[in-house]
């Protein structure tokens, strides 16, 4: 994932098996300009 985000980008994928489900979060984040903290998208979901 990483390879296909702009510079200065990151990728994170984060798994916790904990039976009888699965929770993933992922986590992406992005310089913006005029911004001194970089911007971020998380998303959660559980199987």
């Amino acid at each position: 994932m990483n390879n296909r985000l702009p510079v200065g980008s990151n990728a994170a994928v984060a798994v916790a098996a904990t039976p009888p489900t699965t929770t993933y979060t992922i986590t992406i984040s992005w310089p913006e300009t005029g911004q001194a903290a970089n911007s971020s998208y998380v998303l959660t979901m559980q199987l």
